[in-house]
């Protein structure tokens, strides 16, 4: 919206009201949707204060209206989740609104909150990330800064930006895309697509905002499996990449590999997680359907545990090309990691990688197949079915609920994260709801 402002800035002082009446009535139509509270309230404060300005009454009055039912509908839509801090937030100190319609509009969101049931509250859509084909097929976070990237089957590359319900294209690529791989910070991606000779590609982005920097096109085979975690930063970030026999460490951003390691004879793997341990070095993780595998040192061989497994997977009806697993270290060596099974369970691994490899694993099955799970802390556990939103602690005797169910009215989930206080949801549509987690 910065270039919305400077137009309305530009045709109020050239005394363009019709222009600047024209360009109100875009900025609230594409605004209204849920989401972008952000740029909503500082494009309707920036509104009203030129508004103010105008010597034409009747336009004066009519612009502040604008602004007016602009800003109250982006509060509407978050009354029912609101922080006591929302009118402030949204008014942004702005001068251009009298006290009397601040304290107003408080008193009416307290009041809104009054009437609003808790725990039992519907979790409804909070808005949908545009594309044209609504099918998700590829999605992951920035795991320090919260950002979501979100790759659609029609070749757009969008990320979400929590902090301040931003959401905007990073790239529009013409090959399928597999898989998005992102640095903790959010200013490094990966593309992972497969190409018409079906082999597959890595497209690299980095620096503040995201732009191009390289292409790096393999031999191997499509799918291949990418590593969801960057370590690094824009200038320098480290990416695994599975690609049917090895596992490749790749350099960003100018992509050039730097390693190569054999995967054992007979391993099939489901997943594969990138990590760093406090001295730096670059450990491997890959979960396989016999057990779980590790590698400490980029030229180190994997040890292999078998005896005990569960293999992450997605819900039949969703067009994810991988499953997404949440990960989270314990300490220098070990991992907890969650995630959903074939048959709807909700999974937590406890991954010990020192001296010994091994595995401690405990399941949680529902009334309904899960859709989504992922950490919050190292223990607890926040599940997504079709109907319900479901926090699970691990235990001794297994994952037991934590708090009461939260009914949900949103299409299929196909991925959730943590950020901050909330749980943001992420549907096979593209739809986002960002959900309160409480007790």
């Amino acid at each position: 919206m910065p270039c919305a402002i400077r137009l309305a800035q530009a045709f109020a002082h050239a005394g363009k009201t019709e222009r600047l009446t024209t360009l109100a009535r875009q900025a609230s139509k594409f605004l209204d949707p849920p989401g972008n509270d952000t740029p909503a309230a500082e494009f309707f404060n920036e509104l009203a204060r030129l508004a103010n300005e105008l010597p034409d009454a009747d336009v004066r009055d009519h612009l502040c209206d604008c602004a007016l039912i602009g800003i109250a509908g982006k509060v509407r839509q978050r009354a029912g989740m609101a922080s006591p801090k929302l009118i402030s937030q949204t008014f942004g100190g702005s001068q251009a609104w009298p006290p009397a319609l601040i304290s107003d509009a408080e008193f009416a969101l307290k009041q809104a909150g009054a009437r609003m049931p808790d725990t039992r509250q519907v979790v409804i859509p909070w808005g949908k990330v545009p594309a044209r084909i609504e099918s998700v097929v590829a999605v992951c976070q920035a795991v320090s800064a919260g950002d979501i990237f979100i790759g659609f089957s029609s070749g757009e590359v969008m990320c979400f930006k929590p902090r301040n319900g931003a959401v905007f294209k990073i790239e529009e690529v013409v090959e399928p895309i597999m898989a998005l791989a992102a640095a903790g910070d959010g200013d490094a991606l990966l593309i992972q697509t497969e190409k018409p000779s079906g082999t597959l590609a890595l497209t690299s982005f980095a620096g503040v905002p995201l732009v191009f920097r390289s292409r790096w096109d393999a031999r191997a085979a499509a799918p291949g499996m990418l590593a969801r975690h960057l370590f690094g930063h824009r200038e320098r970030f480290l990416a695994a990449l599975y690609t049917g026999q090895e596992v490749q460490y790749i350099g960003g951003p100018t992509l050039l590999t730097t390693a190569h390691k054999q995967v054992p004879e007979g391993i099939q793997p489901t997943l594969l997680h990138l990590f760093m341990t406090p001295l730096g070095d670059p450990n491997i993780i890959m979960l396989h359907t016999n057990g779980i595998a590790h590698s400490k040192h980029k030229h180190d061989e994997f040890r292999v545990c078998t005896w005990q497994t569960w293999v992450p997977a997605t819900p039949p009806d969703q067009m994810l090309h991988q499953p997404v697993i949440a990960w989270r270290a314990l300490d220098a060596s070990a991992l907890a990691i969650a995630g959903i099974g074939s048959a709807g369970q909700v999974y937590h691994s406890e991954v010990g990688f020192g001296e010994e490899l091994k595995q401690s694993i405990v399941a949680f099955s529902g009334n309904l197949p899960f859709l989504a799970a992922t950490l919050i802390g190292h223990r607890n556990v926040a599940a997504v079915t079709s109907h319900e939103v479901v926090r699970l602690v691990r235990r001794a005797e297994g994952l037991r609920p934590l708090v009461g169910a939260m009914p949900i009215d949103l299409p299929s989930a196909v991925a959730c994260f943590p950020y901050r206080d909330e749980l943001i949801i992420v549907c096979t549509d593209g739809t986002i709801a960002r959900v309160p987690l409480r007790g």
